[in-house]
C-alpha cells in the first residue's frame, strides 16, 4: 500500500443466475456481487470523532462505503444492497487494517436476439 492514509480495492465477485423464467428464452434473474476491501493504517476508535491518527479511521470508512453505495444504482439494475462486512485480517509488518464489505445487486440476464438475415444452423 502506498498512500499513508489507506486504499479501497474493488473487486467484481461474480454473479448468481436464478431458474429460467421463460421456456421460449432465457430469462433469468442475475444477482451480481461486487467485495469493497479497505486497507487502512488507523481504527478510527471514536468513531463519529476524532481519528487517532491523521486519517478518518477504518471503522468511519467502513460506514461511509455502506452508506455511500446502499441504495447506488447502476443503469439497468436495481439498487445496490450490502450482502457481509468482515474483518480480514491485520498486517502486522505494514500497520495495516483490512476488512472487506460485499454489496449486491439484481438484473435479467436475457439470450441475445438473433441477427436479421442472419443463417440458422440446423
Amino acid at each position: 500500500m502506498t498512500h499513508r492514509i489507506g486504499a479501497a480495492l474493488v473487486r467484481y465477485e461474480g454473479a448468481d443466475y436464478g431458474r429460467l423464467i421463460d421456456t421460449a428464452a432465457v430469462v433469468q434473474e442475475r444477482r451480481l456481487k461486487f467485495e469493497i476491501t479497505l486497507m487502512m493504517r488507523d481504527l478510527g476508535w471514536g468513531f463519529g470523532g476524532n481519528p487517532d491518527g491523521t486519517s478518518p479511521g477504518a471503522y468511519a470508512m467502513i460506514e461511509s462505503t455502506r452508506a455511500s453505495l446502499s441504495g447506488f444504482r447502476v443503469p439497468g439494475c436495481g439498487k445496490m444492497y450490502p450482502v457481509r462486512e468482515e474483518f480480514v485480517e491485520r498486517d502486522k509488518q505494514g500497520g495495516v487494517w483490512i476488512y472487506a464489505i460485499v454489496f449486491a445487486l439484481k438484473t435479467a440476464a436475457l439470450e441475445p436476439p438473433l441477427p436479421e438475415g442472419f443463417p440458422l444452423f440446423v
